[in-house]
């Protein structure tokens, strides 16, 4: 019973940090009306939902909250130069209005470049602005990766990005919400989607009038 309460505790405190310090993004942001039709994630084994399937992934408990599509577009395994190489195929051809953008965690597991990794994601944000849609980053917090974790940061304000930050936390290290040593079971996805989906709801109806 202590342990729950601990848990819910820790939850509590990541989502109060969360809304106090990432929830509301402090710069402008680019295409905060978007045009376009559809809402989709775009990522890896996260996005995916590998660990759960796709009907208990994230994406498809946003589309069960909010009641609109979201077109799940992860691939586990990939990289930032897996994505840039089916951006055109996956999300652009779509007439996308809002993406969520989840990649980079298998760059740094696997030790790829840094530099070429956020210019790969840069490149992809860019190409999705231009058709006049919206791209909200979403990222992990890396263990011993805090130059990783400022990137993204500091990415999402120079492309005026609204970010989810920290998609793990509260999650990772807890088995009762892990399939594995890395991926959440069913009802880590259900956290990882109550992150998302204020964020996201905030731009799906012209936020600012």
């Amino acid at each position: 019973m202590r342990k729950l309460f601990y848990i819910a505790l820790l939850m509590f405190l990541g989502l109060l940090g969360y809304w106090f310090f990432g929830g509301e993004a402090s710069y402008p942001i680019t295409n905060a009306k978007p045009t376009g039709t559809h809402i989709i994630a775009f990522g890896d084994s996260l996005t995916e939902g590998k660990g759960a399937g796709k009907k208990r992934a994230y994406p498809a408990i946003l589309s069960e909250k909010l009641g609109v599509p979201i077109f799940n577009q992860g691939i586990s395994g990939n990289t930032t130069e897996d994505g840039l190489k089916r951006l055109k195929r996956d999300v652009l051809d779509h007439d996308p209005k809002i993406v969520l953008m989840g990649l980079g965690g298998n760059d740094f597991l696997h030790k790829r470049d840094k530099d070429a990794t956020f210019d790969n994601l840069r490149q992809m944000i860019k190409a999705v602005q231009q058709t006049g849609a919206l791209v909200i980053l979403v990222s992990v917090d890396f263990p011993l990766g805090g130059s990783w974790t400022k990137r993204y940061r500091e990415l999402a304000q120079e492309t005026g990005c609204p970010q989810v930050s920290n998609m793990l936390g509260g999650i990772f290290g807890h088995r009762e919400l892990m399939s594995d040593q890395v991926h959440p079971n069913a009802k880590g996805y259900a956290l990882i989607a109550d992150k998302i989906k204020p964020v996201l709801q905030k731009y799906l109806n012209d936020p600012q009038e």
